[in-house]
């Protein structure tokens, strides 16, 4: 077996003692304040943290530890050999809530010098309530569902988290429409929203929030007002694991101007290096979203300089 088999094995046992550790501890209301990068941390956050790191330290792995709300951690004694990138609960909301849309998300990249999300070569993406393994490595395909067929329609999953209601609502009432009958869904994990993609049931998923408020930037404030104003949209531990998945088995993934996301800082997480993305299983098909979505932000920028937001919005 390969080292990167080998470590992909590693991951995938990771993930599953992470995964029984957070599963036991669901509906754990409980907030644990904000973490460094602004977004909001519950208790079971700190759950799965701790088992991350308990495992980390069992199997005296050679990793520096980059994850959700910490900073850069080298387990004591360890002499990195690796990043290992984790948000070992993606989608910690449904989560802590008692519903199933939920991942434990773990990616490695060789320890250096500024790595980049193209830098990234095992992943593994767990399903929390199925145990479901979705997993990589830079040098082979990831295996994915076949297609259903030419022209066939699935659902599509649409981010809420770091964006006004109103702005949100706007952007997607054309994706409302045209997928409602497939299926609209928001779940509050891109993880599992992605894998959903490669099970083949759903055609797409979008998280919009560095666009808009790049765009609308008047709209930014209020709406990151919760979090210190540092939240914004995807840190780099919550594309590592996925990203190398979607792209290994042959989905499109971009930024809404459709540039690639290769160059994302996996250590990196201040506002300008968050993501905006637009993930679809095909080309043809993301070309089509990111032209109607890249119209609609172009619109709502010209309804906010002529005052038209402000008047639809009770803030």
């Amino acid at each position: 077996m390969g080292e990167m088999q080998t470590w992909k094995t590693v991951l995938a046992e990771m993930a599953e003692a992470i995964r029984v550790r957070v599963a036991s501890a669901r509906m754990d209301f409980r907030d644990a304040g904000r973490g460094p990068d602004g977004d909001i941390q519950f208790a079971i956050d700190e759950i799965a943290e701790d088992a991350l790191r308990e495992e980390c330290a069992r199997r005296r792995l050679p990793v520096a530890i980059v994850s959700e709300g910490r900073p850069v951690e080298t387990p004591a004694g360890a002499r990195p050999e690796w990043y290992l990138v984790a948000d070992p609960v993606d989608g910690s909301r449904p989560a802590k809530s008692g519903m199933p849309m939920w991942c434990v998300s773990l990616a490695l990249a060789r320890y250096g010098v500024s790595p980049r999300l193209r830098d990234v070569e095992a992943a593994v993406v767990m399903d929390g309530a199925t145990g479901k393994t979705f997993s990589a490595t830079a040098d082979a395909p990831a295996a994915v569902a076949p297609d259903a067929g030419t022209g066939v329609r699935r659902g599509i999953f649409l981010e809420f988290c770091g964006t006004a209601g109103l702005v949100a609502g706007l952007l997607y009432a054309d994706l409302i429409d045209r997928f409602s009958e497939r299926g609209v869904f928001v779940v509050n994990s891109s993880a599992w929203s992605v894998t959903r993609i490669l099970a083949g049931a759903a055609d797409a998923y979008l998280h919009p929030a560095r666009a808009l408020y790049d765009a609308l930037p008047a709209w930014r404030d209020a709406a990151l007002a919760p979090s210190g104003g540092k939240l914004k949209a995807l840190f780099p531990y919550d594309l590592a694991a996925w990203h190398l998945l979607a792209t290994r088995a042959g989905c499109a993934v971009t930024d809404l101007d459709g540039n690639g996301i290769e160059d994302t800082d996996l250590l990196d997480l201040h506002p300008e290096n968050q993501r905006s993305v637009l993930v679809a299983r095909d080309r043809a098909l993301h070309e089509e979203l990111l032209a109607l979505v890249r119209a609609r932000i172009r619109t709502l920028a010209d309804l906010a300089e002529a005052g038209a937001l402000d008047r639809l919005s009770a803030r």
